[in-house]
């Protein structure tokens, strides 16, 4: 995950100045729908239940 968290992506933008939204509604769609592809992963195979979803623990690669 070449490009690092989606915290720290939103973070480098807001020090820039720019008041104009940073990631496209369409873009953000996509990492929510995998977000919840993988949540019910965990949940059907595994068994588990993620509790500490956030931008921190969302990682972002170069192809997106």
């Amino acid at each position: 995950m070449d490009r690092g968290s989606l915290e720290g992506i939103i973070k480098m933008h807001n020090l820039s100045g720019l008041a104009l939204p940073i990631i496209p509604e369409s873009i953000l769609a996509k990492i929510s729908m995998q977000i919840l592809n993988g949540l019910m992963y965990l949940h059907i195979i595994g068994k588990s239940v993620h509790r500490d979803i956030k931008p921190a623990n969302v990682l972002i690669n170069s192809k997106g």
